[in-house]
């Protein structure tokens, strides 16, 4: 009894040490004047090739997160400061590129607000914020959770394109020759054929 007691109580500690590395949320929380933003991904971890978004929460400095906020879990019900995406310009870059995404606010989640987007590569990406929150000027530049390519997590492996092309090709060479033996054979009997005549 004692040797399972402590082989469950490995595996738990096993558990604590590898399962949170996975699991990290990387919301970060940055004052703005009176506010208080929380910014992070809309999904974390965040994977290459998957659709995906800006979280942010906007409320004031000091005030506890109410439940399900970005700090607890994503579902709000109260709290937050609303009516301010039409100010906010927000912007994303990777490997020099960047692109501006509508923000809008989240249905359902007051001060909550976000922007749909999709990272296609893996990386560091950064956001970018400007403009105001009811008169209070707005400029963050935020680097978010990394994105890690999908394949990490990817099962069975998906085929690659390369070998499936040149698969293909090999496979069309192969049909052609196949064609050109047929059509020779048929040459072939109908000769014979003339020649029992």
């Amino acid at each position: 009894m004692l040797g399972r007691v402590r082989e469950a109580g490995l595996v738990a500690l096993l558990a604590l040490v590898v399962i949170p590395a996975g699991v990290v949320r990387a919301h970060e929380h940055i004052p703005v004047g009176p506010y208080e933003l929380v910014i992070g991904w809309v999904h974390e971890p965040v994977y290459t090739g998957q659709p995906n978004g800006l979280d942010l929460l906007i409320k004031l400095e000091g005030e506890p997160a109410a439940e399900g906020t970005a700090d607890a879990g994503h579902a709000a019900d109260t709290g937050g400061v609303e009516d301010v995406a039409a100010t906010i310009k927000f912007a994303v870059e990777y490997g020099g590129e960047r692109k501006e995404y509508d923000v809008r606010p989240m249905w359902g989640r007051p001060g909550h607000y976000t922007a749909d987007l999709m990272p296609m590569l893996a990386g560091t990406y950064t956001f970018f914020f400007s403009g105001s929150i009811k008169g209070e000027a707005l400029e963050i530049k935020f680097e978010p959770q990394e994105v890690v390519a999908q394949d990490t997590i990817a099962f069975p492996a998906a085929a690659d394109p390369g070998a499936l092309a040149a698969g293909l090709a090999a496979l069309r060479q192969l049909s052609l020759l196949a064609l050109g033996a047929g059509g020779l054979g048929v040459l072939l009997g109908a000769a014979a054929l003339l020649r029992r005549k």
